[in-house]
């Protein structure tokens, strides 16, 4: 259940957004969406997980939807991976969770609330080299375990195997274990 006064809440913390020639069109009680005719931005308190998150879609808003860590890679870029919704539980955290939404969308996010095609290309660029790198970190985290195993076992195939494609993101160290696994399973 949100708060009844989110609306008017997010209204006093956004107000500025008509500045940018977005107005309100839709107003619930847990959402907000803003929009002209080619950018929608909802501000949303997440009915069960509190979370105080904005996103934005351009177009029709059922086409690709960014959120406030995607805007924060398009203006700062740091902090963005480590960046998380606020949580609000009652009205004065709402409050706050808003303002500090607010002025992260002025600092960070302002630039995307024109729609250029330049702003959005960017934002798909920024999505899929996170999501690559993700990736990346994902399999190697993965890796590390069984490839650490498999060098204290001598199985140096194994080795190779889990750490050859994850070459370019290997620490000093296990690029070092890489190498030794590779002259070993050559023989050189």
């Amino acid at each position: 259940m949100g708060v009844p006064e989110f609306p008017v809440l997010v209204e006093s913390h956004f107000n500025w957004l008509r500045g940018c020639g977005l107005l309100p069109t839709i107003k619930e009680e847990t959402r907000v969406v803003y929009s002209n005719e080619s950018v929608s931005l909802t501000v949303y308190h997440g009915r069960s997980s509190w979370e105080v998150g904005i996103e934005i879609g351009f177009g029709s808003f059922e086409d690709e939807v960014f959120s406030m860590s995607e805007l924060l890679r398009l203006g700062r870029g740091s902090g963005a991976d480590s960046y998380r919704n606020p949580i609000a539980v009652d009205a004065f955290e709402l409050e706050k969770a808003l303002k500090m939404q607010s002025e992260r969308l002025k600092e960070s996010g302002e630039t995307a609330l024109t729609g250029e095609q330049t702003v959005i290309a960017q934002l798909k660029n920024n999505r899929d080299s996170w999501s690559k790198k993700y990736e990346l970190e994902t399999r190697l985290e993965q890796a590390r375990p069984l490839a650490d195993a498999a060098f204290r076992d001598g199985d140096y195939n194994r080795v190779c195997e889990l750490l050859a494609p994850l070459e370019s993101a290997l620490s000093p160290a296990e690029s070092k274990k890489l190498k030794f696994a590779l002259r070993k399973n050559t023989g050189a």
